[in-house]
């Protein structure tokens, strides 16, 4: 009975509100979520400036009140969204009207119309738009990350993305199996059609990488480590090859780069918004790439 109460309650109250700012009593605002790591923060960033265009975003920042966790509450995931896209018009939202749209006007498809509050989560916008709001060319590149940069850019480089953390499980059936021979198979392909190629691998479980999967390689790796997220995914995207695992950077890092052949493995739910968005990629499906 008294969840019932709180619907209606909801419904009313959402009503009301929606019903005001029609008659222009008051202004509609679009409250959209940030949180998680960069690519999260540049997602929902993006999203929040495509869906209903002709009204400002404000930003949910609340997410870093209690310190920026991941999902497993082992790593701090600071908001560094602003300081390698600082261009970006970007408007926090008052934390009274977070609340109050996060309770009362949350979305429920990408076509509801302002006053609403919008968690990226929940929907997939196209991705077409992404490389004119994000791209390398509008990046400032922190001064202690621009000789590697600079090599990266100038050799033959394939970045590997391998993530892992709350990702590693292959019971996750989001994410689906992570896959050893899927980054072999990759390595190979990518060598057989350059011989000339470097591979750069970004984790964020170096360990792994090293004590698991590099002894595995046929080829030498660059294993990049000690940087942080938005600088891994700005040396990512410098790279002419990359191959994408589970989570999103390796597929960021392409659309930002707008010209790198990108490597996907078949069946991972990421995947179609990214052919449809990057005109250079190809799949690894039933033992071939296509």
């Amino acid at each position: 009975m008294v969840g019932f109460v709180k619907v209606i309650v909801k419904k009313v109250v959402s009503t009301i509100f929606r019903l005001t700012c029609k008659l222009g009593i008051i202004k509609p605002s679009k409250v959209v979520l940030i949180d998680g790591g960069i690519c999260s923060q540049i997602l929902q960033y993006y999203q929040g400036t495509v869906l209903s265009p002709n009204v400002q975003a404000e930003f949910d920042m609340s997410f870093w009140d209690s310190g920026g966790k991941d999902v497993l509450g082992n790593l701090n995931r600071p908001f560094e969204m602003l300081q390698i896209f600082p261009s970006l018009s970007f408007l926090e939202a008052d934390r009274r009207k977070v609340n109050f749209y996060k309770r009362f006007l949350s979305a429920s498809t990408e076509f509801d119309q302002p006053p609403i509050y919008v968690n990226n989560y929940r929907f997939g916008c196209s991705l077409n738009g992404l490389h004119d709001v994000f791209n390398l060319d509008v990046a400032v590149v922190p001064t202690r990350i621009e000789k590697l940069m600079n090599n990266i850019r100038e050799e033959h480089s394939c970045g590997i993305h391998i993530r892992r953390g709350d990702l590693s499980n292959n019971d996750n059936p989001y994410y689906g199996v992570f896959s050893e021979e899927y980054l072999l198979k990759a390595m190979d392909f990518v060598k057989s059609m350059d011989e000339n190629v470097k591979f750069y691998v970004f984790s964020d479980d170096v360990g792994w990488v090293k004590t698991c999967f590099e002894s595995k390689c046929s080829v030498p790796l660059c294993i990049v480590e000690g940087n942080t997220g938005s600088e891994d995914l700005i040396l990512l995207a410098n790279c002419r090859y990359i191959v994408a695992s589970q989570g999103t950077a390796g597929r960021l890092a392409a659309l930002i780069n707008g010209e790198s052949l990108l490597l996907m493995n078949d069946g991972d739910p990421h995947n179609k918004r990214y052919l449809e968005a990057h005109k250079n990629c190809l799949v690894f499906s039933n033992g071939s790439w296509s």
